[in-house]
């Protein structure tokens, strides 16, 4: 990362903190014991696990599952250090602690030599290097035989713990025969324990005719909520010394700022652990060329998970991203020109990877993208300077508490947004609609709109709704956007607008009850979605008259 540094993106208070991006094993323990959020209990249970195998020779294999980004890193590189700073395990066991990536490793064999050359360099005193060297002078069937005695040799009476990343690779390339041969050596000398990470369950371990069927304890790895989230970053600004920002995450304005990144990282601790990098009270409170920066910095992240997947996954996710809300089966089997049997297993495997979620409605499920994230940053790619970075300023604005109170009583604070967003609000609302009808009223409604014409905005509004078309979405998005424009500044006006827009929210989040095959909110974003409902809920509280 770049020490450069502008207006927009403050320096560290505490440069000595480093905060790796992609490689937390290059962190200092003492900076991960630090950064540890809501997974204490589990790194405690696997390591309990492991020293339980070495206690009583029974053997617990742990397999650590989640997406990129989540944390499993972190948690193995803690386990080491633990491990390593343990007496028991100092004195019955030897740590290979794998690279995170184990390339060319393609049988059995090739793996026992990675493993001695990782024991190699932990520890120099068993002169593991020497041993191995006549190796390369004999024939392949000798040299398996003789690596893995040299490896029973070194072990003697103690055990093997190995902590090795991205299982679901190595399996790959072992193929069936060598996952048969590792299979084999664990269980006829039961001196190995496994410590495993995979972004996803794979065949390798999941199919009942797999030799690791059954084999490891699988520890799902769930993503960080909004409490484990202020308590991160609130964390990492007391270790880099800055307590004006302690001091602001724990204000409500401070804690709104953070909600509204986490409603678009969804519990990622990749996301925050580079949001990390320029947070200040300043930057929290000036979100967009924070987060913009962000985008910018995840841009490449993004573009790499696209690559890992196959043809026909790249082009559903694609198609999710641009669609931005939340899809039937048969629209996305159309639209991606794949039978609906395929798109169904392919939206499967994707749901497995965890780069979509599924939400039931009737006997339909729809489909969305997990991380928002990943949306905008392709949008960063599309876009060229269109406003997306104004959708999330409209975040900082609108997301705090106080900010929704005052806007529900005083509409003319909220004007103080780029005008763009109206226009490209409604414009996606048109997207939304083909019928003739609907698209011109959407026509003169984008004109007045943009002229300031607001009773007119409220009798194309009122004719939009008599249309037996589904204009919820439209409402919503029209909504989200109306309060934007710099030329609805006069009071009463926007109020019965914005009395107007109120009561096709309240309606609307009636939808589940009222009628549970009701579709329209499942055309937004997720994110939206998620600020309609808080405007929701703030809405019927004041309607009750009660503090928000």
């Amino acid at each position: 990362m770049s020490d450069t540094t502008n207006a927009s993106t403050p320096t560290l208070v505490n440069k000595a903190l480093y905060l790796s991006h992609f490689t937390p094993s290059m962190m200092a323990p003492e900076t991960l014991e630090t950064m540890l959020v809501q997974r204490e209990p589990l790194l405690q249970r696997s390591l309990d696990h492991v020293l339980e195998s070495l206690r009583t020779g029974s053997s617990h294999h742990t397999l650590f599952v989640g997406p990129r980004g989540i944390g499993k890193t972190h948690l193995i590189s803690l386990l080491h250090y633990r491990l390593a700073t343990t007496e028991e395990a100092k004195s019955k066991a030897l740590i290979a602690w794998m690279r995170e990536e184990e390339w060319g490793v393609t049988s059995f064999f090739e793996l026992v030599l990675r493993i001695l050359r990782t024991l190699d360099a932990s520890y120099p005193e068993l002169q593991v290097d020497a041993l191995t060297t006549p190796l390369y002078e004999l024939p392949l069937k000798e040299a398996e035989k003789l690596a893995e005695s040299i490896l029973l040799q070194i072990l003697g009476t103690k055990r093997l713990v190995v902590l090795l990343e991205n299982l679901d690779d190595l399996f790959d390339q072992l193929g069936e025969h060598g996952q048969k041969a590792w299979r084999a050596f664990i269980q006829n000398h039961n001196n190995m324990v496994l410590v495993c990470t995979t972004p996803a369950m794979f065949a390798g371990v999941s199919l009942q005719k797999s030799v690791f069927y059954g084999f490891f304890d699988i520890e799902a790895l769930k993503e960080l909520d909004f409490e484990d989230v202020v308590n991160l970053l609130r964390k990492i600004a007391v270790e880099r010394g800055d307590q004006e920002l302690a001091a602001f995450i724990a204000t409500s304005e401070g804690r709104a700022r953070i909600r509204a990144v986490h409603h678009l990282a969804e519990g990622n601790p990749r996301i925050y652990i580079i949001f990390a990098q320029f947070l200040s009270a300043q930057a929290l409170d000036e979100l967009v060329p924070a987060f913009m920066h962000t985008l910018d910095e995840l841009t490449p992240y993004y573009q790499a998970r696209m690559k890992e997947l196959p043809g026909q996954q790249r082009k559903i996710v694609e198609y999710l991203v641009n669609y931005r809300g939340a899809a039937p089966v048969k629209q996305i089997a159309k639209s991606c020109f794949i039978t609906q049997q395929t798109c169904s297993s392919q939206l499967k495997q994707l749901k497995d990877k965890r780069y979509v979620r599924s939400i039931e409605q009737g006997r339909e499920s729809y489909y969305e993208l997990c991380e928002p994230l990943m949306r905008l940053c392709m949008e960063v790619k599309k876009q060229r300077g269109e406003p997306i970075s104004l959708f999330v300023d409209f975040l900082r604005i609108w997301y705090t508490t106080d900010e929704l109170t005052t806007m529900l009583r005083d509409p003319e604070v909220i004007c103080r947004m780029d005008l763009r967003y109206l226009e490209r609000a409604l414009l996606l609302a048109q997207e939304t609609n083909a019928d003739p009808k609907v698209m011109a009223i959407y026509k003169d409604l984008s004109q007045a709109s943009v002229q300031g014409r607001t009773q007119e905005v409220i009798n194309l509004m009122k004719e939009l709704t008599a249309l037996n078309s589904d204009t919820d979405a439209a409402w919503m998005r029209f909504g989200l956007a109306l309060f934007q424009s710099p030329h609805m500044l006069h009071t009463d006006v926007p109020i019965e607008i914005l009395n107007s827009w109120a009561d096709a929210v309240i309606n609307l989040m009636h939808w589940q009850m009222d009628n549970p095959n009701h579709k329209s909110l499942l055309l937004l974003a997720s994110e939206e979605r998620k600020l309609i409902e808080r405007f929701a809920v703030a809405i019927q509280q004041m309607q009750k008259g009660s503090a928000i």
